[in-house]
């Protein structure tokens, strides 16, 4: 192999470094009969003029044929511009025709598309109404008898017929839009809406009740009914103070059923009404109350009623919460829950499933089926519950291509589901197939071909392992696409650890760190839920003895089985309650080199009182434990109370809007470690949430900083830190 360039020059074969020189480089290697990869590499100067060569030469009597491979490592996170996101999922009753939402970002700027198209879920790459509604226009369902498609742009709707393509409008410029639901018949519509209401008064705001923080409090929407023949219309239910959730009209035609969530003054502060209202007369009827909370109620991600009308599923925290039920759980590990709507009476449908339930419910036209999606460790899954009397039924798990289900969507009157899947190394596509059958799914839609031909896309090996407490701890750890002989891999952590696992969605930070050479293990320690009951419930009072335990029980484990990884060039990192974790895990243990917190949390007493849902997912987290009556908890486990322990050098990435986890949260620590003479540093982004996500520029500031920070002080390699500001 021959090679020559303006610049110094590297050569690897099948990911292992084979020679290098200035302007020119000379090897011999010996293959088996086969495939391989070469790479070379040309760091050109600055200025530099002149071309590159590459050459091959077979022994005498071989034969050999290459070519250039335009695939290549995505180093640079804007190549991940052209990922395409898929969802907004709506497959017609009969499962022939599917509605679904593409969105695509601009080739240069902020700026993205989304748009509806209607497909044919039986023939791929058959678009049968394109760019339905204009842009921004998503699907909310289809009409019971299949043949219109209720379309939602802003806050109007239309509806497309699919017997002749006609759309007609519904409704335009409806003030505070918010759900929709069809009645059984399709002659009239059931929504939600602020018409009626005044809008809040602006300038000085006066505050009695927590709840008034709350962005997710809103008051104001009720209830309304409308005849899509005459257009004639009239308002179900007045505002009050509660939020009103999920609805849906029984099979009568007459009674609907609804959720709203009210207020108390015990843990856990909030209870779940269900409720039913005769449509002719007007009369209501409380059917039971659940007290369930507020972060993860009832209904907030599933909810449906069964075609005889008789029983309501939906998918809430496992129990009663609050001071007097029998244990803290936790209540972001949702289960299916079927209440009869005659009796009141309640079952939990997945108890003993290892497994959350997290919405997409949808019955059969018959009612012998309900379908879900879940959670069954890191992998999101799809169940069917088939119906027994006296309630809940047998459970059994829906096939599906791909490790990882995004979005799916059930036929009511045929045994079909669409369903946007991906694995680590394997974007989003969008699938048809059988709820039946693993048999027969088809690729519908197929928008990172091209993406998956021009990058080396790199896939997991696993790296699970028995954590300290005795469990079975998940874990995967991914290799860099090329690494120099003999020289020790630099490995970065990743967690989340609150009550969400991290999945094994297709996940682009991953790769644009693998593509820069790093090895990435990634662990979902205890507290996860889709682990089961135990497992989960373990969140509730920890903050960072358990959870933390096992990240650094998992790094000694891999670094132990995979001794090509480098001891000495650890760094971690992981975004809000994984911010908190770690800041915590720097506090207690020197094996990290660098740690990056994304709007993580560093006091749990400034977070309790200041992050706008602090008190509310903390009244789960912190398991009813309150700064004024548990220093150990809220003082002890708070990083910034150790920051004296501190000597990683630590990155801290915040949004200046972020009311989830604020902004203070960062600067607290960043002020202790100043004070103590650490190496820390703060990054605040302007107009940026929770996520610091808002732009496309947002994303790869962050996360392109989120490397330049390791490559400083793993590699020792300031220079694009710098080079940064």
């Amino acid at each position: 192999v021959r090679a020559a360039g303006p610049g110094g020059l590297r050569l690897w074969a099948d990911g292992v470094e084979l020679a290098r020189g200035d302007d020119a480089l000379e090897a011999r290697a010996t293959w088996r009969a086969g495939r391989h990869r070469l790479l070379l590499r040309i760091a050109r100067p600055a200025g530099a003029a002149g071309d590159a060569s590459l050459g091959l030469e077979p022994a005498a009597g071989q034969a050999l044929a290459w070519s250039v491979d335009p695939a290549h490592a995505p180093a640079d996170y804007d190549e991940w511009r052209d990922l395409v996101s898929l969802g907004g999922l709506a497959l017609s009753p009969d499962g022939a025709l599917l509605a679904a939402t593409t969105t695509r970002r601009d080739a240069t700027g902020d700026g993205s598309e989304t748009w509806l198209d209607v497909l044919d879920a039986t023939t791929p790459g058959r678009v049968v109404a394109a760019r339905l509604g204009g842009p921004g226009a998503a699907a909310v369902s289809w009409s019971p008898d299949g043949v219109l498609l209720l379309v939602r742009r802003g806050t109007s709707l239309w509806t497309w017929s699919r017997a002749d393509g006609s759309v007609a409008e519904v409704l335009r410029d409806e003030p505070g839009l918010g759900p929709v639901e069809w009645a059984p018949d399709g002659s009239f519509l059931v929504f939600a809406s602020t018409r009626g209401t005044a809008d809040e008064p602006a300038g000085v705001r006066r505050r009695v009740e927590l709840r008034e923080r709350l962005d997710d409090w809103p008051t104001r929407p009720h209830l309304h009914w409308l005849d899509l023949e005459s257009g004639a219309r009239r308002r179900l239910t007045a505002p009050g103070d509660w939020v009103q959730d999920a609805f849906a009209v029984l099979a009568d035609g007459r009674t609907l059923v609804f959720l709203r969530n009210v207020p108390i003054e015990r843990r856990p502060w909030f209870v779940t009404e269900v409720r039913t209202l005769d449509l002719q007369d007007g009369s209501e009827r409380l059917v039971r109350t659940l007290r369930m909370g507020f972060e993860n109620r009832p209904g907030l991600f599933g909810f449906a009623a069964s075609p005889d009308a008789t029983t309501l599923a939906f998918v809430g925290p496992p129990g009663e919460l609050g001071d007097d039920a029998e244990r803290e759980v936790n209540a972001f590990d949702p289960d299916l829950w079927l209440l009869d709507l005659a009796s009141g009476s309640l079952v939990r449908a997945s108890a003993g499933l290892d497994a959350s339930a997290d919405g997409s419910l949808a019955w059969s036209a018959d009612g012998r089926t309900l379908y879900f999606a879940g959670t069954e460790g890191s992998r999101p899954a799809l169940f069917r519950m088939d119906a027994a009397e006296g309630g809940g039924g047998r459970l059994r798990r829906v096939g599906f291509d791909g490790e990882v289900v995004e979005a799916v969507s059930f036929a009511t009157a045929s045994p079909r589901m669409a369903y946007v899947s991906s694995a680590p190394e394997e974007p989003p596509t969008l699938r048809v197939g059988f709820t039946d059958s693993e048999n027969g799914h088809v690729v519908l839609l197929d928008p990172h071909a091209d993406l998956r031909r021009r990058l080396w896309l790199a896939a997991p090996v696993d790296a699970s392992f028995e954590g300290p407490g005795g469990e079975a701890i998940d874990a995967w750890l991914y290799w860099p696409h090329v690494r120099d002989e003999g020289e020790p891999v630099p490995l970065i952590v990743y967690y989340y650890g609150g009550a969400t696992p991290v999945t094994r969605r297709f996940d682009e930070l991953h790769q644009f760190l693998v593509a820069n050479g790093y090895a990435l293990y990634v662990v979902n320690p205890r507290g996860a839920k889709g682990y089961g009951e135990a497992f989960a419930n373990l969140h509730a009072g920890d903050w960072g003895p358990l959870a933390g335990a096992d990240v650094l029980a998992g790094v000694e484990d891999v670094l132990t089985r995979f001794p090509d990884l480098d001891p000495d060039a650890v760094g971690c990192y992981g975004g809000s309650y994984g911010g908190f974790l770690t800041m915590h895990l720097i506090t207690r243990a020197p094996l990290f080199a660098a740690a990056v917190s994304l709007y993580g949390i560093s006091n749990l007493t400034s977070y309790f009182g200041d992050g706008m849902w602090g008190w509310t997912y903390g009244d789960q987290a912190f398991a009813g434990r309150v700064p004024w009556r548990d220093r150990e908890l809220f003082v002890e486990r708070s990083p910034l109370f150790s920051a004296e322990a501190i000597d990683t050098p630590l990155l801290l990435l915040h949004g200046d809007d972020d009311g989830n986890v604020p902004p203070a949260e960062s600067e607290q620590m960043f002020t202790a470690l100043r004070l103590l003479g650490r190496t820390v540093e703060l990054v605040r982004f302007a107009d940026e949430d929770h996520g610091l996500r808002g732009t496309w520029s947002s994303r790869v500031r962050h996360r392109t900083l989120l490397l330049d920070w390791f490559d400083r002080f793993l590699r020792d390699e300031p220079a694009a830190w710098e080079a940064g500001w």
